[in-house]
Order: structure tokens, then sequence, then C-alpha cells
């Protein structure tokens, strides 16, 4: 198991050679790697990681503007728990309805159709950062009954006074600016802590 890989074109750092040698066998075999996060490079093709069916986590962090990845690279990886996306052009988010074990997602990106793609099962955490100013509608986080932390950013949630109906939601992180007083103050006092 290794818990933190970053990446540079090609070289993996972060262990001595012995370690990183034997890393990359993991992943061309497929085995015993459960946590990988991936920084820098030029990382598109991630078919690799759908040998992986023990990893928990996994990070993709910006490789250079423009990059895409193609989430159905990753949809078998049944043990997949925690992922995060930064700075890539998202193809295929509808593949994450295949991940019904995912409690975490945190993406930074853009993409089309992301509320309505996350799998809805165990999500607890969800981060979303849209490249683009979007509207997303209250009603699509209904979903997500086990939901307990909610960011959204560089997108607003029309009727965001929904979400005092989740339960077990804790707190809310948004750009203020994006929303009225009436409509924040409403989620306070339905007991959802905002931008705290």
């Amino acid at each position: 198991q290794f818990g933190f890989t970053r990446c540079a074109k090609e070289d993996l750092v972060g262990g001595t050679p012995q370690e990183n040698a034997q890393i990359t066998l993991d992943i061309l075999n497929g085995v015993n790697i459960e946590n990988i996060y991936i920084t820098g490079g030029e990382l598109q093709d991630l078919s690799a990681f759908s040998k992986l069916k023990k990893l928990k986590s996994l990070g993709l962090e910006w490789a250079y503007e423009g990059a895409e990845i193609d989430l159905k690279d990753i949809s078998e990886l049944s043990s997949l728990e925690y992922l995060v996306i930064e700075g890539y052009i998202i193809k295929n988010a509808d593949e994450l309805n295949k991940l019904h074990t995912l409690k975490s997602i945190i993406v930074k990106g853009k993409t089309e159709d992301f509320i309505s793609s996350c799998p809805a099962e165990n999500l607890e955490i969800l981060s979303y950062s849209d490249y683009g100013e979007s509207i997303i509608d209250g009603k699509d986080f209904l979903k997500f009954e086990k939901l307990k932390q909610l960011s959204i950013y560089n997108a607003r949630i029309d009727n965001i006074e929904l979400l005092s109906d989740l339960e077990n939601l804790e707190s809310v992180n948004v750009d203020e600016e994006l929303y009225s007083n009436e409509e924040l103050m409403f989620l306070k006092n339905n007991g959802i802590s905002v931008n705290e």
C-alpha cells in the first residue's frame, strides 16, 4: 500500500527508487494499491487504473490547461470511496453513477451534468467548483440522503432552501455573493452551518 504518489511526467517521486519501482509494478499488476494522488504531468489516459480493484482513494490534479480525462476508465473501481479531480475537462461524468461506494467527491473542473452524475447511495461529502458559472437546481441535491457537507463554487444553486430537506446535511459552503441574505439565513435557521 502506498499513500501518496506524485508524478511529474513519467517519473514517480516520493519514495526510494526501489519503492517507486515496486509501485509501478503494483500498478501494472493491479495489486495492493489503495491510495493514489497524482499531480502534474500529462496524465489523460486512466485505463491503467481499471486494474486497481482495491483502490479506495484516487486524486488527479491538474496536468495542463485543456487536459481532458474520461471517467469511463475508472467506472469499474468497485472499492473507490474518495475521488479528487482538479483542473481537468471531464468526459463521461455519467460514469460516476457506477461508483456506488463513493463517500467523497471533490471536483474542480469543467463538465456537464456533474451533480446528476454523482452516485447518491453513500455520498457524504460533495465539493464542486465549475470553471464556468452555472446554475444547479436545488432539487438535484435531494437524492443525496447521507450528504453531510456540500461545497459549490462558481455555480448558483436555485431553490437553495430545498437543501434543508436533507436530514444529515451539516454544512454548506457557497459563493455568498450569488445568494440573498434571506436564502442563507433560511439554511442557518434550519440548523445548517453556512460558510463556517
